[in-house]
């Protein structure tokens, strides 16, 4: 597919403004990764503590 568009730079102002997009929305979502990472652990450890508890489950069938 041929862009039918031709080539245009950025202005200086819109490459400033478009750095500072990419920079706040990479801080962002390392920040979410970190909360996500906490969310995960957690409930890694609440389903390893769970799972001690098949053991005394009563047998089905």
């Amino acid at each position: 597919m041929e862009d039918s568009h031709p080539k245009q730079r950025l202005a200086w102002h819109e490459t400033l403004e478009w750095h500072e997009l990419v920079a706040f929305q990479s801080g962002g979502l390392m920040r979410l990764k970190k909360i996500y990472m906490v969310f995960i652990q957690g409930l890694t450890a609440n389903l390893k503590e769970l799972m001690a508890f098949y053991p005394a489950a009563p047998p089905s069938g």
